[in-house]
């Protein structure tokens, strides 16, 4: 049985920088031994051959505009050797996780309970979040996937795994982990959205909102809390500044961000009325002044919202004391007048 309070035999990071620890302690390896332990990782104990890990090898040296080795497979074994001995020296059971029976069966790494690894965390519990049968189990696990990563949000990609890698290969594997912590990430962000966690997510989403190339369903999340949070009116300003910053990209915000604008817009335009709040006084020697007609000011004509004066109900604002039924369609505002016992 594992000793739970024991460190792992061997623990590796790759959702950052590449680090080693070998039962608790760090192991320093150089950028072609974290490359060939990385390259093994990935297969979780599937093989490699001698051929293909040498190219990766080269790979990494081309990318750093190292001259051809004249003998690049000699160079690999000479690097493989150079793993298995640090890994041995940190603990004898460790350098035993890559076996001698490579000749014939390729390299591989021995994956079981004594092996820990960030990146196997990670893509264990996206499984997990996936199979959630209600949404509050999906969020309570993808969180935690998403935190194998650090605090959430690392930007809409995790930052970089394997920082410091190069070569096809590292490129490969880099940007399949970062697509599958986006996909998680703008899953788990729908998912809270929609249990109304709106002012919770506001700080990531303003931060997410900020990338160089805005995401568009990160967007709306982004334009629909703002709104539940602080009114339309922050949504639509939000909108059209990342507008702006898309058409300063060459590019056009997506149909749907239209749509869900003109959709804010409708939901909180502002129509001012006449300040009634001021108090007159009155004695029994003043005289009743007449009542203060209400008269509703448009300053949007695309937009509809309420105030303390009126009602919104779907697509009109009922004025109490006009008689006047202002009824909102699109891009218009129409008064009609209507019987005072409507009222």
């Amino acid at each position: 049985m594992t000793d739970l309070n024991k460190s792992p035999l061997l623990d590796v990071s790759l959702l950052g920088r590449v680090k080693v620890h070998v039962r608790g302690e760090p192991v320093d390896l150089p950028p072609k031994s974290q490359l060939l332990l990385a390259s093994l990782i990935e297969l979780r104990g599937g093989a490699l051959s001698a051929a293909q890990l040498t190219e990766r090898l080269g790979e990494e040296g081309r990318r750093k505009g190292q001259a051809e080795p004249d003998n690049p497979i000699s160079l690999f074994y000479s690097h493989m050797d150079k793993l298995r001995t640090k890994l041995r020296v940190a603990h004898p059971d460790a350098g035993a996780l890559i076996p001698d029976n490579h000749k014939r069966e390729g390299y591989r790494l021995l994956v079981g309970p004594e092996v820990a690894v960030d990146a196997y965390r990670f893509e264990d519990l996206v499984k997990l979040a996936q199979a959630a049968t209600d949404k509050g189990e999906f969020v309570r696990i993808a969180e935690q996937a998403l935190r194998q990563w650090g605090e959430i949000p690392q930007g809409l990609r995790g930052g970089e795994p394997l920082a410091g890698l190069n070569g096809l290969w590292a490129a490969g594997y880099r940007g399949s982990l970062q697509q599958s912590y986006q996909n998680t990430l703008i899953a788990w962000l729908e998912a809270r959205t929609e249990m109304g966690h709106h002012v919770e997510l506001l700080p990531a989403l303003t931060q997410l909102s900020s990338e160089p190339v805005p995401n568009e369903i990160v967007t709306g999340l982004y334009m629909l809390s703002l709104s539940r949070a602080g009114g339309a009116g922050d949504a639509i300003r939000a909108f059209e500044q990342i507008e702006d910053r898309l058409t300063d990209l060459g590019l056009v915000a997506a149909p749907e961000l239209h749509r869900l604008n003109r959709q804010l817009k409708a939901q909180g335009a502002t129509i001012t009325l006449v300040d009634q709040s001021k108090e007159r006084s009155m004695t029994e020697n003043e005289s009743e002044q007449p009542a203060e007609t209400i008269q509703p000011k448009i300053e949007k004509v695309d937009v509809l919202a309420t105030g303390e004066h009126g009602t919104a109900i779907r697509n009109q604002w009922n004025v109490p004391g006009t008689h006047a039924r202002i009824n909102y369609s699109e891009g218009s505002m129409e008064v009609t007048e209507t019987q005072a016992d409507e009222q």
